[in-house]
Order: C-alpha cells, then sequence, then structure tokens
C-alpha cells in the first residue's frame, strides 16, 4: 500500500494477484498508479506553478481530444480500447503516460482534427507532455525511503 501525505491509501495492489501476471504488467501497473497519485493530487488541488500548468493543458488537451468521440460514449466505456483513457481527465494523464497505444491513437486524433484547426490540437498535445512531464520530475513531490525502496526493488528482481 502507498498512502498519500494524509495517510489515505492511493495505491492499494494484492499480492496474491501480482503473482498471477508479468513483472512488466506489474510494472506499469506501478507506473501507472503512481502518475495517478501526483496527478489525481495536482488536479484536485493545484497549488505549485507546474501543477497548475498541467491542470490547465491536461483539461485543453482532453477536452480537444474528447469531440472526436461525441455519441461513441461505448468506446470511452471499453477499457481494452484506447479511448477509455478520454472517459475523465484523470484517467487520461496516466493512461497516456504509461501506454504506447493510447499514445498513437491520441496523436493520430489530434492530427485528424488538426486539419480543421491549423495545428491547435498538436500544440495542445505536446504543451500537455511538456507540463505533465514537468511535473512529474519535480522531486519535490516524492519522499523516499531508501530502505523500503530497495525491499521493493528485491522483490522484484
Amino acid at each position: 500500500t502507498v498512502t498519500d501525505n494524509t495517510g489515505g491509501a492511493i495505491i492499494l495492489l494484492n499480492a496474491n494477484v501480482l503473482s498471477k501476471v508479468s513483472k512488466n504488467y506489474v510494472g506499469i501497473t506501478l507506473l501507472h498508479e503512481i502518475i495517478h497519485a501526483v496527478t489525481v493530487n495536482a488536479i484536485n488541488n493545484p497549488t505549485t506553478s507546474e501543477e497548475i500548468k498541467f491542470v490547465s493543458a491536461n483539461h485543453k488537451v482532453f477536452t480537444l481530444l474528447n469531440k472526436a468521440f461525441v455519441g461513441k460514449q461505448g468506446l470511452l466505456n471499453n477499457i481494452e480500447y484506447g479511448a477509455y483513457a478520454l472517459t475523465n481527465e484523470k484517467e487520461f494523464a496516466a493512461i497516456f503516460m504509461t501506454d504506447i497505444t493510447v499514445r498513437k491513437m491520441m496523436y493520430e486524433i489530434a492530427s485528424e482534427l488538426d486539419v480543421k484547426q491549423n495545428g491547435r490540437v498538436i500544440n495542445a498535445l505536446k504543451n500537455f507532455v511538456n507540463f505533465l512531464s514537468n511535473l512529474l520530475v519535480n522531486k519535490s513531490l516524492f519522499k523516499n525511503n531508501i530502505a523500503e525502496l530497495n525491499n521493493y526493488k528485491k522483490m522484484f528482481d
């Protein structure tokens, strides 16, 4: 279990399930949930300039890309189809960062939408990637316990 600064669980993994999937899947899942921990907090309560820029860029690109799925709610709800990333702004950032198929799909959608919008969607997507990257590399977002980290590393070696 990974908790936030108030002690609330933000990532909870079942060891019995982890032993039944590949290490690659576990790694992607952990990364996805860690990105959620950072981005959901920023979306819910943006306080730093990095968080504010990310939230604005996330909202803008999410809104622009979502227009391609108006009236196609079934595609958005299908978790196996990459459009699931567009169900809400909180899922969008985490899935975009951890799923190459979704990234390719979003760039294709942005390119198609840009035909009518003069580069507006691609620029919004580029800004989103830059602001999300800045948010994730801000070291003050993470507190770490080296001994605990080493124990986790041993589990997955």
